[in-house]
């Protein structure tokens, strides 16, 4: 109330001034043709202001007759908030699987679009700004830009009608944006990122003990390596999940590399169904650094404790192997056969990045005792980059179908926002310049 009464005491001065130069005993027209002038600036500053809650009232008896309001702007708004979310998200989501597939090439077209549905989302948010400041603060534009409107010589006409439109066009104009947008958005064509399910299988030795880092290497049924992935340090390999795109159905051959050997498992495949189950790698006693890998020769587990490895052959075969591998900077390694100390050769090698060391164990009979102690230590893991699973064309295929469903959601949430927001400000300023005088009262 105290601004209204400053408008109102702003226009009487305006009055006041315009009559008082009319009045004056001065013959200079310039000076002259502000009297009339300033009256009726001071009579239209009145009507304004007396008229400000009927124009209030209008404004919102015209949205009630459009079918428009602030609250279903508001969940219009948040739905476009929610599908461009998705849209990165998806976005987002085939770009891990175009980088872990090797389909690089790909990954510019991910990344412009990923960068316009940015841009989108800023867009919107500004638009939301604007629209919570326009309605929050609707009544100070109108009360001020009254005030402004009043101020003598025009000093704050142009502000105050463009105030004044602002509180009541722009007001009127920003709950249609979703009239707007739905009259001339196209049909938004269907996208669905296809459901991928995870698979965790957990990788050990033969006597359950985890394998750190094991590479698992998956053939399809033409002998083709579909993916290469490597475990964590507990010996679970994870597929799916945001990593892989794995078929509906699949059977996968499999091969654990560890150690710079690659292993035949049981069991040697994996399925769709094989979420929760168990890998093991029947010719491989591990712990902690040093591995013992046997071929053509069975025997019984003593001992598997960090530092020292027991076994006892029970039975030999025609050509029996056993392979004593540990990292390289495992040290103090002795190994025994019985009481009498093997005199192992260890021969370096290096596999992924890791330095290993190999010794190759002969004339073991059955009843032998085999024991390997040592100072223990931890498996580095091997450096590769991983192959991860895609399910054959369909990467290519959800790019384009996500960037052409990109490129609809992109002209309907930012282009024609944008185009309206134009009209809006076009609108506000053709009313604005009616309110500041662009008809001329008085000629020149």
């Amino acid at each position: 109330m105290e601004l209204l009464t400053l408008a109102v005491a702003l226009a009487s001065l305006t009055y006041a001034l315009g009559a008082l130069i009319l009045g004056l005993p001065i013959p200079y027209r310039p000076l002259k043709r502000w009297g009339p002038r300033l009256m009726a600036d001071a009579v239209a500053a009145m009507i304004i202001v007396s008229s400000l809650g009927i124009l209030l009232w209008l404004s919102d008896k015209v949205m009630e007759i459009i079918g428009v309001t602030w609250g279903n702007f508001y969940d219009w708004m948040t739905v476009r908030f929610t599908v461009l979310l998705a849209v990165y998200g998806g976005l987002q989501y085939v770009s891990t699987l175009l980088r872990s597939s090797g389909l690089d090439i790909l990954l510019p077209i991910v990344s412009g679009t990923v960068s316009a549905v940015s841009a989108a989302l800023t867009g919107l948010r500004l638009i939301f700004f604007v629209a919570l400041a326009l309605q929050r603060l609707r009544y100070y534009f109108v009360i001020l830009g009254s005030v402004f409107y009043s101020i003598p010589f025009r000093i704050g006409r142009s502000v105050g009608a463009t105030m004044i439109s602002i509180g009541l066009v722009a007001y009127i104009a920003m709950p249609a944006l979703p009239l707007f947008v739905e009259a001339f958005s196209p049909d938004v064509p269907g996208f669905s990122i296809p459901v991928n399910h995870t698979i965790v299988v957990d990788v050990k030795d033969s006597v359950g003990t985890p394998i750190p880092y094991p590479l698992l290497e998956l053939r399809d049924s033409g002998g083709e390596v579909e993916g290469v992935i490597v475990g964590d340090m507990y010996g679970r390999v994870v597929l799916g999940g945001e990593k892989d795109m794995l078929p509906p159905t699949f059977n996968y051959s499999i091969r654990v590399g560890f150690l710079g050997y690659y292993f035949d498992t049981v069991p040697g495949f994996i399925t769709e169904l094989s979420n929760g189950s168990t890998i093991v790698v029947p010719n491989l006693v591990y712990s902690t650094g040093v591995g013992v890998l046997i071929h053509d020769i069975i025997m019984e587990v003593v001992s598997n404790e960090p530092g020292e490895i027991q076994l006892r052959a029970v039975s030999v075969l025609a050509s029996p192997e056993v392979l004593v591998t540990k990292v390289a900077y495992i040290t103090d390694v002795n190994v025994h056969i019985g009481n009498i100390t093997y005199g192992c050769q260890w021969v370096r090698s290096y596999w992924l990045d890791i330095p290993l060391d190999t010794c190759q164990v002969t004339g073991l009979e059955p009843g032998d005792m085999l024991s390997i102690d040592y100072l223990p230590g931890p498996y580095p893991g091997p450096n590769i980059r991983e192959k991860r699973i895609v399910y054959g064309d369909s990467v290519e295929e959800m790019v384009e179908s996500l960037t052409t469903y990109a490129a609809a959601v992109l002209y309907r949430e930012l282009v024609l926002p944008a185009m309206y927001m134009g009209v809006v400000v076009s609108l506000t300023v053709a009313a604005a310049r009616v309110l500041g005088g662009s008809i001329r009262l008085l000629p020149r």
